[in-house]
């Protein structure tokens, strides 16, 4: 056997060599650990991508709600004429209280409505309110506060905020819609 040579001879191996099971490329445990990390991997993906998401398709419609109504408050309803961001006191006060009774002021129109004030559903809550920096609400004789509650759990809040001028100090209007 001089001139014929087998393949495994020119490798330095011979067949019978090349059929050792401890030589195997991949095993049943290999190819087990290697499926268990894609199902973990595809699990992670299918679970962590929608949330990842959520920004982008969750309550949209609130959140330009919410910019909205805190424009329209901050520069038209509540503002002295021609000074946008400069609230009237005495609409400002008004309106907090729920007097019916405002005569000239911007949102005589709609009273204490704020869901038809803003063009919302009544399915669509709001609450107003002018804080401090520090998110306390400001009291003169009753806090500045108007419209319902915010749900606490789990449901989405939206808030909008804007600097406002009101009675020689700056504030915060608060706009929260949910």
């Amino acid at each position: 056997m001089t001139g014929a040579r087998s393949a495994g001879d020119r490798r330095g191996r011979t067949a019978a060599d090349a059929r050792r099971p401890d030589e195997r490329g991949q095993t049943l445990i290999d190819y087990a650990i290697g499926v268990g990390l894609f199902l973990l991997a595809v699990a992670f993906v299918f679970s962590y991508v929608p949330g990842m998401l959520d920004p982008f398709t969750a309550e949209q419609e609130n959140v330009q709600l919410a910019d909205r109504a805190a424009t329209q408050l901050s520069e038209h309803h509540l503002a002295r004429p021609g000074e946008p961001f400069v609230l009237d006191a005495e609409c400002t006060d008004k309106f907090f209280t729920g007097d019916p009774d405002v005569g000239g002021c911007p949102f005589d129109d709609y009273g204490s409505d704020l869901s038809n004030a803003f063009g919302a559903d009544d399915a669509t809550h709001f609450e107003v309110s002018i804080v401090q920096a520090d998110g306390t609400v400001v009291d003169r004789t009753v806090p500045l506060t108007a419209g319902e509650t915010p749900p606490s759990g789990s449901q989405a809040v939206t808030t909008a905020r804007r600097a406002v001028h009101y009675r020689d100090r700056t504030y915060q209007l608060v706009v929260r819609v949910w």
